[in-house]
């Protein structure tokens, strides 16, 4: 007889994936019996035990649950752990135990098969002993019970759903928006709808350094299709350091920044990661778990300048548009990661100096469908110069139509927060004798 099917190391880097990713990585299908390595099995038991008590399985506490087991589990973060990849791991996992199950049935029932007395009797059970075996492969497909969720199993779903939230959730930093969108969780997308001059892109930049110099570590990455790094770079100083474009190409050029700042400028980028090429879809899925096992760290947001601009198969603006909108949503929830999507507005978005709504998205109504926030960000002209607004246009998680006045400087590309803000009489009645 064949030795059974088993996979050592897939076993360490899924469970690896759980110590350094968190109990969002555990994959609901698998069970401790479904590792081969006793050891592995009763580490598992314990991370379920551990994240259904609404704790973190981290290094640390499982140290103290399964003491037995520490050489075991310094082991496991030897190999190449990618936690977004614990999905495909689990699902792995499951049909090798499913095989080894089948083989050790067939086998038991050959060697019963010449000797039971009932032979259409004994068929019958092992084909329900077949079909439970099976059946548990894949939770999320197929017809099967694994499939039905009653209140119980509901609820449950949903305080997995809630312990996620402790570490998985993105926020703005701006606090109107935050309380109303109640920050971006892991699978969700938010798109930002803008013309060009309405800072969209400084924008989404300030969410990534926002994110990636928060105390977790994680690593923010921006897919910059339009920007090349150097201007990237210089965008993100502009902020870090409060100063000028000018200003810091002029310093850089003539080598006058102090030590201190060139520091500065990159310790504030550590977390970050550019890539400044046009890859489709599939190609940037790829690169996430290429950067996590490169850098050892989990992608914790990811951000796209700009829809337009994503390679994508169809001959019409329509047909790539909502490609790109449907497959960001796809790769956010397969990623576990929340994405953040600019996109430009059509031309009924005027200069930008006009209330931004739902349609004046570019390209298609799946824009609109596919993501869970939708920002709007618009320009209000006043006697001071303008105020930058942005408009909620979609939310999931509460009300739509809420304004908030973003505290922005714009020689520095700094966002310092917000406030609730409604239209001045005036402008108001004007937009609406104009039909707007």
């Amino acid at each position: 007889m064949k030795p059974l099917p088993r996979n050592d190391q897939l076993e360490k880097a899924y469970l690896a994936g759980v110590l350094l990713g968190g109990e969002e990585y555990l994959f609901p299908a698998l069970q401790p019996s479904d590792f081969y390595s006793k050891a592995h099995a009763e580490i598992y038991g314990v991370m379920v035990t551990v994240a259904s008590g609404g704790q973190t399985p981290s290094l640390e506490w499982m140290q103290i649950k399964c003491p037995q087991h520490a050489k075991t589990l310094l082991s496991i973060l030897d190999v190449d752990a990618i936690p977004s990849l614990n999905t495909q791991y689990g699902k792995q996992l499951k049909e090798t135990s499913t095989r080894r199950k089948l083989i050790l049935e067939l086998t038991e029932a050959a060697h019963k098969a010449a000797e039971v007395d009932d032979l259409s009797l004994f068929v019958e059970h092992t084909e329900e002993r077949i079909n439970r075996i099976s059946t548990g492969t894949h939770k999320k497909s197929g017809v099967s019970l694994d499939n039905v969720y009653d209140a119980d199993r509901m609820l449950t779903e949903y305080q997995e759903h809630i312990n996620t939230l402790r570490t998985g959730v993105f926020k703005t930093g701006i606090k109107p928006i935050d309380d109303s969108i109640r920050g971006l969780a892991k699978g969700e997308v938010m798109t930002i709808i803008a013309r060009s001059g309405c800072f969209k892109t400084a924008f989404l930049q300030s969410l990534l350094l926002r994110y990636a110099n928060q105390a977790n570590g994680n690593l923010s990455v921006f897919f910059s299709l339009e920007m090349p790094v150097a201007s990237v770079a210089e965008r993100f100083g502009q902020s870090l350091l409060e100063t000028s474009g000018f200003e810091l190409e002029t310093r850089w050029r003539n080598r006058v920044m102090a030590d201190w700042e060139v520091e500065q400028h990159r310790a504030g980028l550590r977390n970050v990661i550019v890539i400044p090429t046009r890859p489709n879809m599939r190609q940037m899925e790829r690169f996430i778990p290429l950067i996590e096992r490169k850098y050892k760290r989990r992608v914790g947001l990811i951000g796209i300048d700009y829809l337009g601009l994503v390679d994508a198969p169809g001959t019409k603006e329509y047909e790539k548009s909502s490609y790109v909108a449907v497959e960001t949503k796809i790769m956010a929830k397969k990623l576990k990661v929340p994405v953040v999507l600019l996109s430009q507005l059509n031309r009924s978005g005027s200069d930008g100096n006009q209330r931004v709504t739902m349609d004046m998205a570019r390209g298609s109504g799946q824009i609109e469908e596919a993501a869970d926030i939708i920002l709007g960000l618009w320009k209000n002209q006043n006697d001071m110069g303008f105020d930058l607004i942005c408009s909620i246009l979609k939310n999931r998680k509460g009300a739509v139509g809420s304004d908030i006045k973003i505290d922005l400087d714009p020689a520095h590309l700094s966002f310092y927060g917000g406030d609730l803000w409604e239209q001045p009489k005036r402008a108001r009645q004007s937009h609406e004798d104009n039909g707007l």
